[in-house]
């Protein structure tokens, strides 16, 4: 396997899943079928082929290789993302609970308490990282050893 377009295929497919798991109505159909988790797995296998023009047949172990790597690169970004997202959605809720009448004062006793929760970054970062690196390789790798075994088969 070439590792230019082993990193090429793996970075774009780990980016594909992390953008498609994070987007609201695509990540709402990801949780009926994990369309998004699987799918960039083949789309990270079809990038390789179509990197790797000398030979873009790939055997099955090299399929879930691909598949892995991508997910392990959507881990990293997803967690990252994931991080950075949590802490801006505690402080629109925040100010969208000081808008309600009689609310305010109620607010501003809590916030400190949800703001530390929310932000904390070592929980829910090293927590949601440890997920992401299991859930995004092992579906990868099935998407990976899918289009590599029975899509795109080795010659």
């Amino acid at each position: 396997m070439n590792s230019k377009s082993m990193i090429i295929a793996a970075g774009v497919g780990g980016l594909v899943m992390v953008l498609l798991t994070k987007i609201p109505v695509i990540s709402c159909l990801n949780c009926l079928f994990c369309v998004s988790y699987w799918g960039s797995g083949i789309l990270t296998v079809w990038i390789y082929r179509q990197t790797e023009k000398e030979n873009p047949g790939l055997a099955t172990g090299q399929g879930i290789l691909l598949g892995l790597l991508a997910g392990v690169v959507a881990a990293v970004f997803g967690s990252i993302v994931g991080a950075i997202f949590s802490g801006t959605s505690a402080l629109a809720s925040l100010d969208m609970l000081k808008n309600i009448p009689g609310m305010s004062d109620q607010v501003s006793s809590m916030s400190g308490d949800i703001l530390r929760q929310a932000t904390s970054v070592g929980g829910g970062l090293i927590g949601g990282f440890v997920c992401n690196l299991v859930i995004y390789p092992l579906f990868g790798a099935l998407g990976g050893a899918i289009a590599a075994g029975l899509i795109w088969k080795k010659k």
